[in-house]
């Protein structure tokens, strides 16, 4: 995976891993981003017309863990769209602590 460090460090915060070892926090945000961008595709696809689905399907192939390519991408063609990632991340928090609050 890879992302600027501001979106890494934004993650970080939100899901209170700044004060985990380095190794331990990289792992977990690597799993989280992905959560989050899986959300946030989801949600997006409704907006995006057949010619923008089939470039961001070739932005993805060729992104591989990148996933700032397909961010900008979308930013540029989604409206509201890093209120949309917001929204998803905080989604993606809360139902990470109901699990949490479930096995505790």
């Amino acid at each position: 995976m890879t992302t600027n460090s501001s979106h890494l460090d934004m993650l970080a915060e939100a899901f209170g891993l700044s004060r985990l070892p380095k190794s331990v926090r990289d792992a977990l945000l690597e799993e989280i981003d992905v959560l989050v961008f899986r959300s946030v595709l989801f949600r997006v696809m409704v907006n995006l017309d057949e010619d923008d689905k089939e470039e961001l399907h070739d932005i993805l192939e060729h992104a591989g863990d990148d996933f700032e390519k397909p961010y900008t991408f979308l930013n540029s063609k989604v409206k509201d769209f890093e209120k949309i990632v917001k929204d998803e991340l905080m989604k993606v928090k809360n139902e990470s602590l109901e699990l949490v609050q479930q096995f505790a």
